[in-house]
Parts: structure tokens; sequence; C-alpha cells
């Protein structure tokens, strides 16, 4: 079985983590496709296009038969359906609280959507167009 999947720290460690329940590298191998969004890595999402520049290439590998299924973050999927494509299975959310409610959080993004939803919830926002392996260092 052949998982498509982007190239990304997260995307792998998904992708992996899929791989594994379905098997392990004797049963599966990880296809790494890169997206528009992983060519443009600084580049303003509504300037390259907005919806599904993190996923729209693996769709099109997976709609040709080229990979058996894609592994996305929920994050990246555009709102509408894309027809013969439909989320089969979602993976377990992990607890990232950080156990302590006096603790201050800060959080990075890009998105405008998630930097209101985080603001409303959470604590402070900054808005910081890069990728997680960015905001990782």
């Amino acid at each position: 079985m052949r998982i498509g999947t982007r190239g990304s720290a997260l995307a792998l460690a998904q992708s992996g983590l899929v791989q594994k329940l379905l098997g392990g590298e004797s049963r599966c191998s990880l296809t790494v496709i890169e997206t528009t969004g992983d060519r443009n890595p600084l580049a303003s999402l509504r300037r390259i296009g907005g919806k599904g520049i993190f996923t729209k290439e693996i769709d099109t590998a997976l709609l040709e038969g080229r990979i058996d299924l894609a592994v996305h973050s929920l994050k990246d999927l555009p709102t509408e359906e894309i027809p013969g494509l439909a989320i089969g299975a979602l993976l377990k959310r992990e607890d990232i609280s950080l156990g302590d409610d006096r603790i201050r959080r800060l959080f990075l993004t890009s998105m405008k959507k998630k930097e209101v939803n985080l603001l409303r919830s959470c604590g402070e926002c900054l808005h910081w167009p890069s990728t997680i392996n960015e905001h990782r260092r």
C-alpha cells in the first residue's frame, strides 16, 4: 500500500503513525509528494492560491492511482468536498494541554482563521509567516 504524504516533519510523523497502524514498512510505503505550499513556504497563502495548496498534488496522485491513500492534516484540507475523495479515517488527537492553566501560552501561526480562534480561546497569538519546522528552531 502506498501512502501519499508531504515531506514536512509533521506530515512524515503523521504518515509514519498511519504506516505503523496499517502494518509497518513491510506492508506500506511512504510516497513523499511536493505540494504548491511546500514549493513556496514563505509566500502568502492568498497569493499562491489559498485552498488546497498543501493537498492538491497529493489528491491528484490519489485520483490517478499513483498512491492508495493520502494522509493530510485537517488544517490543510479545503472545506469543500472533492469529487471522488472522502475522509476515510481520523487519528486520535493527542492531549496537548500544558497541565497548568496559569502558564501563559503563545501560539505562532501564519493563518488568520487560526489566529482569531486562538485569540478567542487560549491567550496570545503572533502572526508568523513560516512553517512548523521554522517555528521549532
